[in-house]
């Protein structure tokens, strides 16, 4: 009788469990002196092992507590158990309980003196084990086959039986002494493997904090890089852009009004420029200062940006002059623009404030000869009486 490693079952409630911490149970007293018999706790744990149907374990469940039956004198419920765990195996189709139960009616018929019944399960029982290379059980049988050889007394077949037992003993010590040496050459590779692995772990935990530093100064720098992309669009901007109107600067007028005419006559698209120039202006700085005059440029900015598309273009072109261009747009366009202007002129400036404005389509001219036909213009509606806007239709 073997115990097996189970859990507890007071922890998980689990009836194999139960069964399992029974038969072990059983085990200990047996094997104790304290002179307690284990079999009410192994019939107890066979109870329970047919109730869950475990015919797995019930075959050496009941050899054990047949041996426990005959060595207390109940030879009767002995045979009986060997009888149910002979059915039992059959069923279950295991050859090595059916050699099991042999063995135990073996012995059983050995102390009831029929010693040629015994020798001839045990016979069985020995090719069994010989074909399955179960060299240590081997040993056991031909031992009991030696001792009933000595009963019987058949000198001859002793001797014979007792050099097999010698030659098993020696192909026992070489197997042992081989796997012996396999385990401790294996220990002694799993202790290399574990040095080496030990070296691994130290160097990729050095690695490990290098690369965390990388990385931590890989996130700095790229930090750094979208704060100095941020700052130098910011200059950008700065540098392209008036501080007081918030309008593009004349600077950044030359290269957009390239561009736009070089998309314009590429594309045979229309381009249209207004020229703005505020009438009387000097009259706003002189009776309110030049702060409030300040203020109210700043404020026609403001306009002038929200009054224009997002593809339009508004540049301060000097003091109180202006210049938006319009592409994709003709004249008619920049007459709506003109008249959107006026009319948010009117109704959000705190002080009155009028404009004059020329305006016309591009016709094929450079960006500057472009601006002095415009600014021609300006001039022409600032003669004419200022607050108006004056056009003139490109000739080809």
């Amino acid at each position: 009788m073997r115990t097996k490693r189970c859990k507890w079952p007071e922890k998980n409630g689990d009836e194999t469990n139960t069964a399992c911490c029974l038969n072990n149970i059983a085990v200990i007293l047996e094997n104790s002196e304290t002179g307690k018999s284990g079999i009410p706790y192994l019939e107890e744990a066979i109870l329970i092992k047919e109730k869950n149907n475990m015919k797995d374990e019930l075959p050496n469940s009941y050899l054990n507590l047949a041996e426990l039956y005959y060595d207390s004198g109940k030879k009767k419920e002995a045979s009986e158990l060997l009888q149910r765990a002979t059915t039992m195996a059959r069923e279950n189709g295991d050859e090595r309980a059916l050699t099991e139960t042999m063995k135990y009616r073996a012995r059983f018929l050995k102390a009831e003196g029929e010693l040629f019944s015994a020798l001839e399960l045990l016979t069985g029982v020995s090719e069994y084990h010989q074909k399955n290379g179960n060299n240590t059980e081997l040993l056991d049988v031909l031992n009991e086959i030696s001792s009933i050889h000595e009963l019987m007394g058949n000198a001859n077949e002793a001797l014979q039986t007792f050099k097999l037992i010698t030659e098993l003993n020696r192909t026992i010590f070489k197997e042992e002494q081989a796997r012996s040496l396999a385990q401790l050459e294996s220990s002694f590779e799993a202790r290399e493997n574990l040095r080496e692995m030990r070296s691994l772990l130290e160097q990729n935990s050095e690695l490990r904090k290098v690369n965390e530093e990388i990385s931590e100064k890989n996130n700095e720098l790229h930090d750094m890089k979208r704060r100095l992309e941020k700052t130098n669009k910011l200059l950008e901007r700065q540098a392209e852009t008036d501080s007081l109107t918030g309008l593009l600067n004349h600077r950044k007028m030359r290269t957009t009004m390239e561009n736009e005419i070089a998309r314009a006559e590429r594309y045979g698209t229309p381009l249209t420029m207004i020229m703005i120039d505020l009438d009387n202006f000097k009259f706003v700085n002189d009776s309110y200062g030049h702060l409030k005059g300040d203020e109210v440029l700043s404020e026609i900015g403001r306009i002038i940006k929200s009054s224009i598309r997002k593809n339009d273009f508004a540049f301060r072109y000097g003091g109180e002059e202006f210049l938006v261009l319009l592409p994709l747009a003709d004249l008619d366009k920049a007459t709506e623009v003109y008249s959107r202007l006026k009319e948010s002129f009117r109704q959000e400036l705190e002080i009155t404030v009028s404009f004059s404005a020329g305006a016309r389509e591009w016709n094929g001219e450079s960006a500057d000869k472009y601006i002095a036909v415009v600014d021609k213009l300006l001039y022409e509606a600032k003669t004419k009486g200022k607050d108006r806007l004056e056009t003139s239709q490109a000739t080809s």
